[in-house]
Formats: C-alpha cells, sequence, structure tokens
C-alpha cells in the first residue's frame, strides 16, 4: 500500500472519532450557573397584632451564609390595607398590625418582597379558622395512654402539633403533621381525637407545652416536604413566585400539661406540686413562630 493510502486510512477513523467526539460534547449541556434567589420566611397567626418576614437569600455550596439581610422592601396587604415592614436588624422585617386589624380567618393576605439585584417575590395565604383543644385541660396530668382531642378548622389544610419538652437546662422539640381529611378508620368530622399520646414515650416527668397550629395549604406543605428554615422544603413546597421560602398563615391553639408516669388525665397537680414552666428560647425562630411574646420582644431588640 501507498504511503498516501496508509495515511488515508489512518485519518478515516480518526476523523469519524473526532466528530463523534464533538457531537458529544455538544449533547452534554454546560454546568447551571448558580443565580441567588430571595429567601422568605412569614406565618401569619390569627389575633396576632404583628407581623413579621425573614428577607434573606439563597447560597451556593462554597458561600458563607449571612444573617444581615438590609434594604429589601417587604409589603404586606389584605384588601385595601397595606403594610410596610420595617427592618428590625439582621434579616427580620416586622410592622405592628393592631388588634383590629390583624389576620382573621378567611382572610386572603399577599406578601411582596423587592430588593436590588433579586426577582420579586410574591406571595399569597387565605387564613385558616380558628379551632379549640377541647382535651386534656390547662396544666392537666397526664400519660402516654391519655388521649389529646380539638375541634376541627373548618378549612385548614393540615395540623402542626409541635411537642415541647420543657427541661430545666434545655427544651426538645417534636412535631407530629397531621393531614386535615385523615385520622383513621372512623373519621370524626366535628373533632380531631388522637386516642393516645405515644409522642411522649421516652421522656421524663415534667411539663410539656402542646401548641396545635392549624395551618394553610403553604405552610403545611412547607413543613411536610422538611422545613424549618428559610429556603428549605422540597421542590414546588414554597407556593411562592420569585423565590424560596414560604409565606403561610396558622391558626394556634395551646395547652401546657405535666407527664407523670402512671397517672391519668386529671386537673389536678403533680404531688409534690407544679413545677415552674420556663419557655426558654434555645432555637433560631421556632418559638418565634408560636409566641407573639417573644416576637415583639425580639422586634424591640432587634434580633431573632
Amino acid at each position: 500500500m501507498a504511503t498516501g493510502d496508509r495515511r488515508g486510512a489512518m485519518l478515516g477513523p480518526l476523523c469519524g472519532f473526532c466528530l463523534g467526539l464533538v457531537l458529544c460534547a455538544c449533547e452534554i449541556a454546560p454546568p447551571e450557573v448558580f443565580r441567588p434567589q430571595l429567601a422568605v420566611h412569614g406565618l401569619l397567626l390569627t389575633g396576632d397584632p404583628y407581623a413579621q418576614v425573614i428577607v434573606n437569600r439563597t447560597y451556593a455550596l462554597d458561600e458563607t451564609a449571612d444573617t444581615v439581610m438590609a434594604e429589601a422592601e417587604v409589603r404586606l396587604w389584605r384588601g385595601d390595607d397595606t403594610w410596610r415592614l420595617v427592618h428590625q436588624g439582621r434579616d427580620l422585617y416586622r410592622a405592628v398590625l393592631g388588634a383590629s386589624k390583624c389576620a382573621h380567618p378567611y382572610d386572603t393576605w399577599y406578601l411582596r418582597v423587592t430588593k436590588p439585584g433579586f426577582d420579586t417575590v410574591y406571595g399569597r395565604t387565605i387564613v385558616p379558622d380558628t379551632f379549640s383543644i377541647l382535651y386534656p385541660k390547662e396544666q392537666a396530668v397526664v400519660n402516654m395512654h391519655d388521649s389529646l382531642g380539638w375541634t376541627r378548622s373548618r378549612n385548614c389544610r393540615g395540623y402542626d402539633l409541635a411537642l415541647r419538652a420543657i427541661y430545666p437546662k434545655d427544651t426538645f422539640y417534636y412535631d407530629i403533621v397531621l393531614p386535615n381529611d385523615t385520622t383513621g378508620r372512623q373519621r370524626d368530622s366535628l373533632r380531631v381525637h388522637l386516642p393516645h399520646m405515644y409522642f411522649m414515650y421516652g421522656y421524663d416527668p415534667g411539663a410539656f407545652y402542646l401548641p396545635v397550629l392549624a395551618l394553610d395549604t403553604n405552610y403545611y406543605d412547607w413543613v411536610r416536604a422538611g422545613g424549618f428554615g428559610p429556603g428549605a422544603g422540597g421542590d414546588g413546597a414554597a407556593h411562592l413566585v420569585g423565590g424560596a421560602g414560604v409565606f403561610g398563615s396558622a391558626s394556634l391553639q395551646e395547652v401546657t400539661v405535666f407527664l407523670w408516669p402512671g397517672a391519668a388525665a386529671t386537673s389536678g397537680a403533680i404531688p409534690g406540686g407544679n413545677p415552674q414552666v420556663s419557655l426558654r428560647r434555645s432555637g433560631r425562630g421556632r418559638e418565634a413562630r408560636l409566641d407573639p411574646s417573644l416576637r415583639e420582644r425580639d422586634a424591640s431588640q432587634g434580633q431573632r
């Protein structure tokens, strides 16, 4: 075979190989460029005269998160009523709604958050109806075999039982999320009934703070997707436009009980006297969403 023929025989497969690499390279999408979004956390509670929203942003894996997010414009409105939330320091924005302007059942509230360099975030929530805890009674002595029940909130998506075990030097949280449409084989349209409080199993005797929240669809989906932090939760869980996080609403009822092994639910005291209940703040924002007095104190101190 002549030299030119040999070169042609070698270049043919090589050219085909190179062409294949080019075609493969064309099919490989370039890496997606990270583009930060605003991340918000807002929860309106029925009857609460204060509204606060945490505003931050999403971060790349190699970035360090910052707790300061100033110069954002945060607005809430309902009908003709509009509020501009004031920056309280770090990434907290707050407004005083007043007792007559606070969130009420079936209200529709809107949120808009703007900041230069970011897409505008929009949110909408319909406030759940109120309800009441039927049993156990306030400061009842209970064990895990006792029942917990409350009347149904007629338009909520589900409930968050945010158990708080109050120990002398620590506070432990345990969340149970329940949909509003299923509570067992014999569904009661008027109440939610948990026949046993097995979630208290293994705890030491003492005080337990049992907040029950009736959640709107936004907050329920966010919690179910693994929320409790701006930007947390799975895809589609936020129900926000233009950003990450959540804007929702809830109705809150709460009861403080005392766990005592072998005791039946009563209105009496634990033998030896009831322990002092101290709702100590030990986390970032979890208690503030449940306790309006903590939100008021934090806002006055310019911290979360």
